[in-house]
Parts: C-alpha cells; sequence; structure tokens
C-alpha cells in the first residue's frame, strides 16, 4: 500500500520537535510518502523518489542510499548520535538528517496518524 501525503519536512519539524542535523535550507521540500526500514536494500528497491526514510541506522551509508533514490530526508530515530562524518556527507549531498527522540515504531505511527487516520 502506498502511502501520499504533501507536506514539508518543515511541517514535520514544528508538529514533531524533530531536530534537523544537516541542509537547513531545504526544510521547505515537500514530502509525498514515508518509508521505514533499517535494511538500506529494502530501502533501495522499495522506497519512492521523495519519500521521507524513517530508520535507526547511522552509518554513513544511509545518506548515499538516500541521495541515490534522490529521498526528501532521512529521519533517524532513537535520539541517536550521528557522527560528524554523517553530517557533513548529508550537507555535501543535500540530504537532509532530522533525528527523533521516539521510537522507530513511534515516530511511524505519528507521522501516520497526523496525516492518515482521518483520511477516507
Amino acid at each position: 500500500m502506498l502511502i501520499y501525503m504533501k507536506k514539508s519536512l518543515n511541517a514535520l519539524v514544528e508538529n514533531f520537535g524533530f531536530n534537523c542535523l544537516s541542509c537547513f535550507s531545504l526544510l521547505d521540500r515537500s514530502i509525498y510518502s514515508f518509508y521505514t526500514s533499517d535494511i538500506l536494500s529494502d530501502v533501495l528497491s522499495e522506497a519512492d523518489e521523495g519519500a521521507l526514510w524513517i530508520t535507526s541506522r547511522t552509518h554513513k551509508n544511509i545518506v548515499a542510499i538516500a541521495h541515490i533514490k534522490k529521498l526528501s530526508a532521512i529521519i533517524i530515530s532513537g535520539n541517536q548520535h550521528i557522527n560528524r562524518e554523517v553530517i557533513d556527507l548529508a550537507e555535501k549531498e543535500s540530504v537532509p538528517v532530522l533525528v527523533s527522540n521516539m521510537s522507530t515504531f513511534e515516530t511511524s505511527g505519528v507521522i501516520y496518524n497526523c496525516f492518515f487516520a482521518n483520511k477516507s
């Protein structure tokens, strides 16, 4: 099932208090869907271009995947520490990285509930 929404990264930061670590100037980017997975090969094969990716992974390869797939942003769940190397690469590749203090499940759930719970 594809889930579509038209919201900006800015709206997500404001609604959920996510911390933006890179590409502040790109927070006006629109999001049309989201994909939740910690398995990089799943994201490569299944995530739609422009999707928001929710993961608990923090390795720099997440930036490469997001760049290749032209994802709108990455949300790293679990309030994890992100190495400077990852943030610098995200800036270089124009990939916004946000951090959520919620678990992956909770992060996915609040985004879904906020934008889709009352939709038919």
